[in-house]
Formats: C-alpha cells, structure tokens, sequence
C-alpha cells in the first residue's frame, strides 16, 4: 500500500514540478493544501464511483489561530479542501491565554472570508474543549525542537519520521 504522509507529498511535488537535484529540493516547500491534494487525488484514483475524500483537520487552538493569520503555504485553499471541516482542540490550560471570545471572533472572520462560498459558512468549525490533555503542544516543539515533555516512544516516533522539522 502506498505512503500518505509528508515525504510522499513532498516527493510528488518535486516531481511534478521537475525537480532532480538536491538543491532544487531544498527550496521546495510542502504544506498541508498539498497533502490535502494528494490524499484527494489517491482516493480518487482508488475508487472513481465514490464520491471525494470528506477529511476533517483537528489542531490545537494556537494553531488555529495561526492558521487563520492566512500566512500558511495555501492557507485558503486548507479551508477550501476541507469545505472549513475542522476541530479546534481548546486545552484548559495554556490555551486559555487563547479565550473562547478570540476563538469566535476568529471564526467569524473566516465566515466573512468565504461568505461567497457555499460551502465554508464557518458551521463546520468546532471547538473541543479538553481539559484533560496535557500542555505539550506541536508548535512549541517545532519552534523549541524540546521533546523532554513526551513519552519516550513519541519522541522517538517523530524523530524517526521526521515530523515537526526534525
């Protein structure tokens, strides 16, 4: 079975694009509208009398926000791919910093954004409030490469794939 994971996304696009050399590779940027794309295009390949792919994005609230700064690789087109199908999980600790009033006011936003588009009206967005989760969050670690607050076996997993820049 093929991989759906980053590299593959990564590794199509420069063959797509005609990329050969390593250093014509490094310059290339991958973001989650390209993953979103080749998962569309697999499922679509599998099986042509199913109808596409529905995927729903689940982050963090910091995340969210970021996201939702539009100055993500294709930022738009997250939402577009999605049809806006996304969970925001809201932890009751760090997050709060990030108030349920910013999280809809910043939902809003993205209504007012893609209010000419039928199918982003900013319903599809939820906020999971999950107070049991703990205060590791993916964009501290990309930003700090600090994997001392994981289980051993997850730091060990995102190493060894790759995840988060390592």
């Amino acid at each position: 079975k093929e991989r759906h994971d980053e590299r593959t996304s990564f590794e199509r696009m420069a063959e797509k694009k005609g990329m050969t050399s390593e250093e014509e590779k490094t310059k290339l940027r991958v973001g989650t509208a390209d993953l979103l794309d080749m998962l569309q295009e697999d499922s679509e390949e599998d099986d042509m009398s199913k109808p596409l792919l529905e995927l729903t994005l689940a982050l963090g609230a910091d995340t969210f926000m970021d996201l939702t700064k539009w100055t993500w690789l294709r930022s738009e087109d997250v939402f577009k791919l999605l049809n806006g199908r996304i969970i925001v999980f809201v932890r009751k600790t760090e997050d709060m910093m990030i108030s349920e009033e910013k999280l809809s006011e910043r939902i809003k936003e993205v209504q007012h954004k893609f209010s000419n588009s039928s199918d982003i009206d900013g319903e599809n967005i939820r906020l999971a409030y999950v107070p049991t989760l703990t205060t590791v969050s993916s964009s501290e670690i990309r930003k700090t490469k600090d994997t001392s607050d994981l289980k051993p076996e997850v730091a060990e997993y995102i190493k060894e794939h790759n995840l988060y820049g390592f």
